[in-house]
């Protein structure tokens, strides 16, 4: 089986990881399913996860950034059901990080002048503040799914 590393650079702080269950949905994908969303890993290495939204009944889906520069890794069978929560985690945050860059592209070509009511540029400066925090909630996920791909799986001889 082989995997390739997910880059980020930020530690994650402690996240809960809660029940995860497997399902195969074809011999070329496996599914782990936590809350409101789904992690489907391939076998070559990508992972989509999809994100339900209760409130709208619709569904989001994100593909999560597969760089390795070619390197290869042999993991063991349950190497995705570790790091599922993880990539959970960041798929849901790419999600939510979307979402705010719309809105600030929004409220940049709005007010493309510069010169915006207070309230607005409190509303920007918030969703800035936002982004930080979610692209380093992102780095963190990435990191520790990182550190489960290192510590579980060996280079594979190419």
């Amino acid at each position: 089986m082989k995997r390739v590393l997910l880059l980020a650079s930020m530690l994650l702080s402690l996240w809960p990881v809660g029940a995860i269950t497997a399902s195969a949905f074809s011999e070329s994908s496996t599914t782990y399913t936590e809350g409101d969303s789904a992690v489907t890993y391939r076998d070559d290495g990508d992972a989509t996860v999809t994100i339900g939204e209760s409130d709208t009944g619709s569904a989001k889906a994100v593909t999560l950034p597969i760089e390795a520069g070619g390197t290869t890794y042999s993991c063991p069978l349950d190497v995705n059901e570790k790091r599922a929560p993880y990539d959970g985690l960041a798929g849901r945050t790419k999600a939510d990080i979307q979402d705010v860059r719309r809105e600030l592209d929004r409220l940049g070509a709005r007010y493309a002048d510069g010169v915006a009511p207070s309230a607005v540029v409190r509303r920007y400066n918030s969703l800035r503040s936002r982004e930080k925090r979610l692209i380093a909630r992102f780095s963190g996920a990435i990191d520790k799914s990182n550190a489960i791909l290192e510590s579980d799986c060996t280079v594979a001889a190419g």
